[in-house]
């Protein structure tokens, strides 16, 4: 790893942790958006789609987002429900040439959403970001950190309509 500093961010964290902070490092110019996110996922259904939604948020244009365990129904059924979640147009298609020249991997659509399929043991998924600019995948991710946390304050009582603390805070 330390010969890959540059490259390899190690954080011995929860996967949510992790993600959350990789998400405020980037948000402040400290680390870039990410090219690559592995999920070792928690296998419990509910918590692998909230890994799911926080990693894709991480994900730069053309990022890919891959997991294992595709065979666990938790797993699984939570990835459907996470591309439902999306816009139909944020990942790429069984038409993507990088994916489509990996031998093993092949295309599956469920529900109308696709995801790549890699033919191991254990199955793993993965999905590709579609390309946008950095800067719109980077105010997209602070836009959803904002959103979250006005969410927050709101159902604790604490944020009021100009935006303000309505209440000190406990």
């Amino acid at each position: 790893v330390w010969e890959h500093r540059d490259v390899i961010l190690p954080l011995p964290l929860s996967s949510l942790c992790a993600l959350r902070a990789l998400q405020r490092l980037s948000v402040r110019g400290d680390v870039p958006l990410v090219d690559l996110i592995y999920l070792d996922s928690a296998h419990e259904k509910g918590e692998t789609l909230l890994e799911m939604v926080q990693a894709f948020r991480l994900l730069r244009g053309g990022g890919v987002l891959l997991g294992d365990d595709l065979d666990w129904p938790a797993v699984q059924g939570d990835l459907h429900q996470f591309l439902q979640t999306l816009d139909p147009a944020a990942c790429c298609g069984a038409e993507d040439d990088l994916l489509s020249s990996i031998p093993g991997l092949h295309f599956c659509v469920q529900s109308g959403r696709g995801y790549w399929i890699l033919d191991s043991k254990p199955r793993q998924w993965l999905v590709r970001k579609s390309g946008r600019s950095e800067s719109t995948d980077l105010r997209s991710l602070q836009q959803s950190m904002q959103g979250e946390v006005r969410g927050k304050l709101r159902a604790q009582g604490f944020w009021g309509y100009s935006g303000c603390y309505d209440k000190k805070p406990p």
